[in-house]
């Protein structure tokens, strides 16, 4: 008898004792008989439809793969097991394997909301450090939620410095949207402002990244499409690439007549110093300090995060103020740090740090080999951290330790990265020998598809990452 026989004889001895003579009987007698098992094991498949008719779920060609799989993947044919497979397929469109087997392994269940908080995380829309932004950015949509910024920053009139700059960058805005329309009269007018509302707005007092943009325009006149782009939201950026030629040229000419105004040009100085103050304070408090930090703190620090989403929530329903746009970002904030916080079975976590004087969002993975756990030392680990760089995009950085060397496989979109990163590799092996440890392998390659929460559980290797289990946990 096989593993895969005795799994199922021993889950049947175990959950239908009671129920398997006669009914098993009934029970085949009633099956439809255009199943087909395909490449299933014959020998399996009359014990596989038993167990999915003793729980009531109909023995289906689909079904029974399902079943399959979890036996070929030896885990344990447990009802809720057996369920979160079939429920997760279901509600999913795509990956929906994977989806169950992450959750199964991670004891969730096949809700909405975990299935959709996965996808989040697939589609790169779950970001941390966004969502702390845009949730900021909502609070200052309002003066009567605006604030709610002096209890978050205690002890500092915070809220006086982004009233000054936001009236300020309204004004702008105003005086750009005269200048262009002066000039420019056709039937793109909507399109045209949406555009505007973003080239000089309010959302660069929380997005460093907008701000670093904008004053590389003031102070070096540098405009071009290529970097005008990056000010935009998605749906904006798609309008913005429509324009024609002569429409972006009166948008560029207005703005740097803006800029080189000499009455408005101390005013703009004095403006995105007063920003640069804001954006520090919030840096502060929503980025974590890898200088000052250990990786033990990153519990307290969503902990505090945590806390001033509940405050803020809190303080918004005793004002009355009715705000479907806050409450959503708050729920966004919530549901990043409560799935992962849920997550059992090893280390996933979104991390908002700052590099280069720029904040950016890390993904960081840790995994185990549950297999070779036993002939591991304690301080023995695999690890990949995926982070997205302003100045070469996505990287991917996958590390082994084992004692005290060092192997790392490093992943990038674009070719000139590569070698530019293999040519100074050389500073890596130096930074490792100074904490005593030795780099013994370094792989640089082509970044062709992104790592992911479910990558693991796929059929296939990924690349030269080879791991027994992916597991998470914050």
């Amino acid at each position: 008898m096989d593993i895969n026989n005795n799994i199922l004889s021993g889950f049947i001895k175990n959950n239908f004792l009671n129920t398997v003579g006669d009914k098993k009987l009934n029970i085949e007698n009633n099956l439809v008989e255009s199943i087909k098992t395909e490449n299933l094991d014959i020998s399996l498949t009359d014990e596989i439809k038993l167990i999915l008719n003793n729980l009531n779920l109909t023995p289906t060609k689909e079904n029974i793969k399902l079943l399959d799989i979890l036996i070929k993947n030896s885990i344990t044919l447990t009802d809720t097991n057996i369920k979160t497979m079939i429920q997760t397929n279901k509600m999913s469109s795509s990956d929906s394997v994977e989806k169950a087997l992450f959750l199964i392994s991670n004891k969730m269940q096949p809700t909405k909301e975990n299935i959709n908080q996965i996808e989040k995380y697939i589609f790169k829309e779950a970001d941390l450090n966004k969502e702390i932004e845009n949730l900021f950015k909502s609070l200052i949509d309002s003066e009567e939620t605006i604030y709610l910024l002096d209890n978050v920053f205690r002890g500092e009139n915070f809220s006086k410095d982004v009233i000054l700059a936001k009236e300020f960058l309204n004004n702008i805005n105003n005086n750009i949207k005269k200048e262009v329309f002066s000039k420019l009269q056709n039937n793109n007018t909507k399109d045209i402002i949406n555009i505007l509302d973003e080239v000089i707005s309010k959302d660069i007092i929380f997005d460093k990244n907008k701000l670093n943009i904008i004053k590389d325009i003031f102070y070096k006149e540098n405009i071009n499409k290529d970097n005008f782009k990056n000010l935009f939201s998605l749906d904006v950026k798609t309008k913005f690439e429509t324009l024609s030629k002569q429409e972006f040229n009166i948008i560029k000419d207005a703005l740097l007549f803006t800029f080189n105004n000499k009455k408005l040009k101390p005013e703009f100085e004095k403006t995105f110093k007063n920003i640069e103050f804001i954006n520090k304070r919030f840096e502060d408090k929503f980025t974590f300090n890898l200088d000052k930090n250990n990786m033990e703190d990153i519990g307290e620090f969503y902990n505090e995060i945590n806390s001033i989403t509940h405050k803020i929530k809190k303080e918004i329903g005793e004002l009355g103020i009715n705000s479907d746009k806050i409450l959503d970002n708050i729920s966004d904030v919530e549901k990043n740090l409560s799935f992962m916080s849920n997550i059992k079975d090893g280390i996933f976590l979104q991390i908002p740090i700052m590099i280069n004087n720029n904040p950016t969002n890390t993904e960081l993975f840790v995994f185990s080999d549950k297999k070779n756990s036993k002939n591991k030392k304690g301080n023995n680990c695999s690890a990949l951290l995926s982070l997205n760089l302003v100045n070469i995009g996505k990287l991917e950085a996958y590390i082994d330790k084992i004692d005290n060397n060092i192997y790392c496989q490093f992943r990038l979109e674009d070719e000139d990265n590569i070698k530019f990163l293999r040519d100074n590799i050389f500073m890596l092996d130096e930074y490792l020998k100074e904490k005593n440890l030795l780099l013994k392998d370094v792989v640089v390659k082509k970044l062709d598809e992104k790592f992911n929460i479910i990558t693991n559980y796929k059929n296939k290797a990924n690349d030269n990452i080879k791991l027994s289990s992916f597991n998470a946990k914050a």
